[in-house]
């Protein structure tokens, strides 16, 4: 056991640690470690203490941190790179898709203010790189890098990839067209996909692009999805969308008359 003891030399009070046991039978003094005076002691206790904080930061960290973990699980970001490679250096195209998804989930904000936005999270923190990485211009420089063909070829992969992590069941699956409004300029001709139409939101005003989205009955897991122009109605596009399935399914075992939607989704996984 250690205790604390003082020793008198001359005026000033001295203190040590000791720690005492029995030695042939009677009490020694087996260890000692001087401690100083009472003022130096005092002071080194001060000089230990946390620092009073001046300031607290805020940031984003439980929801980012939980579905950065789903991405993890499933392998996105080195899907994404695999697909489209770059040099090492800065973030790499995964880095960009995978930012750009986290924030649309959790606090939608444009290109323009998404850096500052990553700032203010745990990716910072995770991923170390300077805010001024994720820059609008670098999000269009590294969107342009994804050809079409790329987006189809990381789409069959996480299809693949979630279906075999998570278990998924895929006898009967759910298949939904819906459409969303842009903002883009009715003279933009740049754009193939914003047209006027039948807006499901009542926003006719605005172009418009479709969405055709097939997800699982449980939970609702997106496995494939196709945009189209916003002039094109559901009952038109579907049979294209088909088509393109089952001709992707051709090496498939599953009979196509019997569930047209089991065929249509091995087609994609």
């Amino acid at each position: 056991m250690t205790t604390l003891i003082k020793k008198v030399k001359g005026r000033k009070t001295y203190y040590y640690a000791v720690r005492s046991a029995r030695v042939d039978g009677k009490p020694r003094i087996v260890w000692q470690k001087y401690l100083g005076t009472l003022d130096a002691i005092i002071e080194r206790c001060e000089q230990s203490a946390a620092p009073t904080p001046v300031e607290t930061t805020l940031f984003e960290a439980g929801g980012v941190a939980a579905l950065l973990q789903i991405a993890s699980r499933i392998d996105l970001m080195g899907i994404i790179n695999q697909v489209v490679p770059k040099r090492d250096q800065g973030p790499s195209v995964g880095h960009y898709i995978i930012l750009a998804a986290l924030n649309r989930v959790l606090d939608p904000l444009s290109k323009s203010q998404i850096g500052e936005w990553y700032h203010n999270t745990i990716l910072r923190r995770l991923w170390c790189f300077q805010e001024d990485h994720f820059t609008s211009q670098r999000y269009w420089d590294h969107m342009d890098m994804i050809s079409r063909e790329d987006i189809e070829t990381i789409q069959r992969l996480v299809a693949e990839k979630v279906k075999l992590e998570f278990k998924i069941e895929t006898e009967s699956l759910l298949y939904d067209c819906t459409n969303f409004f842009t903002f883009i300029d009715t003279h933009n001709q740049r754009s193939t996909l914003a047209k006027r139409g039948k807006n499901k939101q009542k926003r006719s005003d605005l172009q418009q692009i479709n969405l055709a989205l097939l997800t699982t009955r449980d939970f609702h897991i997106p496995l494939f999805h196709k945009t189209y122009r916003g002039n094109i109605t559901d009952v038109t596009i579907f049979p294209e969308i088909a088509r393109d399935l089952l001709n992707k399914n051709k090496s498939s075992k599953i009979n196509s008359k019997q569930n047209p939607y089991i065929s249509i989704h091995e087609g994609i996984i």
